[in-house]
């Protein structure tokens, strides 16, 4: 028969007993995160279980690069129009970049690791911009923007050109 110290039994219960008591419960529940799962195509397991664990909120305020898959970068030109609760993009490519294209399709913001307009001046609420940046958009359509209005998010990594539109 093998003698195992005591003090070896006595710190092996307690670490079962601590681990134990560390276990993580979800704050909202499997159903929920279907739910997330399948009205935000895109959201990374990682922001999911984030959500799951720690509360919806807790992902609110996380860089869009940060929880949703992201298409590759490259060059993007269009028109930004900016106010108050609003970052409307429209790509040149798109037929008509008119007002009547604005709002619904692409939420323009800028990477959090960039040094927001460097070399170029900050635009003004309320302001049209025609703009050359080079940039990520979401993969996939879902909720993004001021109260989830657009359909997709683009993320300014640095801009080329920004002039305003009289």
């Amino acid at each position: 028969m093998v003698k195992v110290p005591i003090t070896l039994v006595c710190a092996c219960a307690f670490l079962a007993v601590l681990a134990a008591c560390h276990q993580r419960r979800p704050v909202i529940t499997e159903k929920e995160v279907a739910f997330l799962r399948t009205a935000e195509p895109g959201l990374s397991n990682s922001c999911l279980e984030k959500a799951q664990y720690s509360g919806i909120s807790s992902i609110n305020q996380l860089p869009v690069d940060k929880c949703f898959e992201m298409e590759a970068v490259r060059t993007w030109k269009g028109v930004w129009q900016t106010g108050l609760e609003n970052s409307d993009f429209c790509p040149t490519s798109t037929p008509d970049c008119g007002a009547s294209q604005f709002h619904g399709t692409y939420w323009l913001s800028l990477s959090h690791d960039m040094d927001n307009f460097v070399g170029f001046p900050p635009p003004t609420q309320g302001g049209r911009y025609v703009v050359e940046f080079v940039g990520r958009r979401t993969a996939r359509p879902g909720h993004h923007g001021h109260e989830g209005l657009w359909d997709f998010q683009v993320v300014v990594d640095r801009f080329v050109g920004i002039h305003r539109i009289p």
